[in-house]
């Protein structure tokens, strides 16, 4: 027995992660409409598996996609990050994934789906807001002391004379 492909309608008002379905055998198809007032450039799919031997297949869908199966000894499942999106406020983002059963399951073939978009464009997952608060380099801090250690040194002098 398996659960059939779905079709995900879901609106995101603010980039926290949300349930997004419970996948089946079949095209699992989404349709998600961003209304959180920025571009997302990125979207991360968390998908939990409860079947031996399940797979999906290929993803279907606007970016650049990146797969990591993440195994325990007690469960298995997926990250797939999706970066160069350009999914404006308002947008539709769409995408598809199928999902393959297994003869080894014993009841439904199912993968439990949660996602939530970025703004930070580089797929690492980050907070939506831009990225973080940027470090300057060593080198940078070193120039700027230098040049403040040099603007007072010309100042004292001028002083003086």
């Amino acid at each position: 027995m398996s659960l059939a492909g779905i079709v995900v309608t879901e609106t995101y008002t603010n980039l926290d992660e949300q349930f997004l379905g419970v996948m089946g055998d079949g095209t699992n198809t989404f349709d998600l409409t961003n209304n959180t007032d920025v571009t997302w450039t990125d979207f991360h799919l968390n998908i939990n598996v409860n079947c031996n031997g399940c797979s999906l297949g290929d993803y279907t869908g606007p970016g650049t996609e990146t797969w990591t199966p993440i195994i325990t000894p007690t469960t298995a499942s997926y990250s797939l990050d999706v970066v160069g999106l350009n999914i404006l406020d308002g947008g539709i983002y769409s995408f598809s994934i199928p999902g393959y059963g297994s003869i080894f399951t014993i009841g439904p073939a199912a993968w439990w789906t949660y996602g939530y978009p970025t703004v930070d464009g580089d797929g690492g997952g980050g907070d939506g807001g831009g990225g973080g608060v940027p470090v300057p380099e060593p080198s940078t801090i070193l120039l700027l002391g230098s040049g403040l250690v040099g603007l007072v040194g010309y100042r004292r002098r001028k002083r003086m004379m």
